[in-house]
């Protein structure tokens, strides 16, 4: 069976929601036809990161369907750790600071000992022996508020093992190859801060944009045929095991 990542059509759904504002521009004047396209990018801005979130939480739902166990690749497994040792920590400091105010009801007391228990008996298992063994995968796939650009992106896909997604794609991409996607981020998130932080692109073109959203509609494509690849990859991993 195909691997179909939803994301993607969900985004390139996204995208025809721009293509239609596009449309809307081109048939009004010039006030109109510039608040149109800054309304355009600000779209587009939103629709790629809300991509790059879902597809990523998406990758992780299908690893989890593999039922890898012990077999989940290394960088996934310590994401999976670091998680559930910031959820224990979390949860110590609010045990601490309840017990130091003394007005946590006891049964909401009790809840957080258990819950703490619960998830030390779960880093303790999936530790022993240095083997790690995960029935679900939980990884908090999200941008840091108020963060963008190419670093973000390069951080979250991190997330999932993918060092440097960029370079990653231009050397699997014949269509990336020759764009610097790094670079191609930076200046659409400098126009972006631009329209919201001062209102200013009175320069903004209907070219501008089109070729942004031919660039992410790529960019888009590109992520979902790569993380097929490491799917099928893992997959047929585990069953030469």
């Amino acid at each position: 069976m195909p691997i179909v990542f939803e994301a993607l059509n969900e985004f390139n759904s996204s995208i025809e929601e721009i293509k239609a504002l596009l449309k809307l521009a081109s048939e009004h004047e010039h006030l109109s036809y510039s608040a149109i396209l800054k309304s355009a990018i600000l779209l587009l801005s939103a629709k790629t990161e809300t991509f790059q979130e879902n597809i990523l939480n998406e990758y992780i739902e299908k690893i989890n369907a593999l039922k890898l166990g012990k077999d989940i690749p290394p960088e996934l497994t310590r994401q999976h750790l670091i998680y559930k040792i910031k959820q224990t920590k979390q949860l110590t400091e609010k045990l601490e600071k309840s017990t130091k105010k003394q007005v946590t009801h006891k049964d909401d007391s009790d809840s957080m000992v258990a819950e703490f228990i619960g998830l030390s008996e779960q880093l303790s298992e999936q530790l022993k022996d240095n083997v790690t063994e995960i029935d679900r995968l939980k990884i908090p796939i999200s941008f840091d508020y108020g963060e963008h650009g190419a670093k973000p992106v390069k951080n979250l896909f991190s997330l999932i093992g993918i060092a440097n997604v960029f370079d990653m794609l231009n050397l699997m991409s014949v269509d990336l190859s020759s764009i610097n996607m790094k670079e191609k981020f930076n200046t659409f998130t400098a126009l972006r801060n631009t329209i919201i932080h001062r209102d200013e692109a009175s320069d903004l073109s209907m070219k501008t944009v089109n070729d942004y959203v031919t660039i992410m509609t790529l960019f888009a494509s590109e992520i979902a045929e790569l993380l097929t690849i490491w799917l099928v990859f893992t997959d047929r991993k585990r069953r030469a095991v």
